[in-house]
């Protein structure tokens, strides 16, 4: 679910209305669902197509986007482990007993169980607060990387009635590069005081530019990273 849009972002994911979806989902972004779901079923298709074509040879799948790519990511990974997964792992736990009987001893090194790992970049909020504790009971390892001051990681609101916004995953907060030292660095998890004394208000455009991310984080990753990427 990767993706990226312009500037026009913030403007998309402002007018929010939240999209009830059976429970115990909870609610989510009309939008933001309308817009996974046109590709979803696409998106099905092509995993299942990659992953029986090699099987027992992914351990885990990467989800990842920036800004609406980023609230993509977080639905996509949630139906992946909910919808997707649970019965791609008992196939391959299934192929690889069949094997094990047939006496192959190569079966014994194959994966069983894929996993997931998600990380997303300047993304918007994406569900109310249970989509957000359902998210959280069956999604591990989320990372949620915000550049400091992204106006787009502060919409929808925290409070809109009826409904309530709230962010999933691990909170990483990116230093904007500083203009003289050309340093940025990174907090997880920011507790109260750091959020209240060090970070900014998500108020700038500028922040959320996709350049200014991927510059940050050569920044804080060092020059093997930067080399990797340019």
């Amino acid at each position: 679910a990767e993706g990226r849009r312009r500037s026009d972002d913030a403007r998309s994911a402002a007018p929010a209305r939240a999209a009830k979806i059976p429970r115990p989902t909870g609610g989510v972004h009309a939008g933001f669902l309308g817009a996974y779901n046109s590709v979803r079923l696409d998106l099905h298709r092509e995993l299942m197509t990659e992953l029986q074509a090699r099987p027992g040879e992914y351990d885990e799948i990467a989800v990842t986007g920036h800004s609406l790519g980023g609230a993509l990511a977080t639905l996509c990974v949630l139906d992946l482990r909910t919808n997707v997964l649970p019965l791609v792992n008992a196939r391959l736990r299934d192929r690889r007993k069949r094997r094990l009987d047939y006496g192959i001893a190569a079966a014994r090194s194959e994966a069983v169980e894929i996993g997931t790992l998600c990380y997303t970049f300047g993304s918007p909020r994406v569900g109310d607060h249970d989509f957000a504790r359902y998210f959280q009971a069956r999604v591990p390892h989320v990372f949620r990387v915000a550049m400091d001051g992204d106006i787009v990681t502060g919409v929808p609101p925290k409070k809109i009635l009826p409904y309530g916004y709230k962010h999933i995953g691990v909170r990483v907060v990116l230093d904007r590069p500083n203009e003289e030292s050309g340093a940025a660095g990174l907090v997880v998890d920011p507790n109260i005081v750091e959020s209240t004394f060090r970070l900014h208000f998500t108020t700038s455009i500028a922040a959320h530019s996709t350049e200014g991310y991927i510059e940050a984080l050569k920044l804080c990753l060092g020059e093997e990273a930067r080399e990797e990427t340019d």
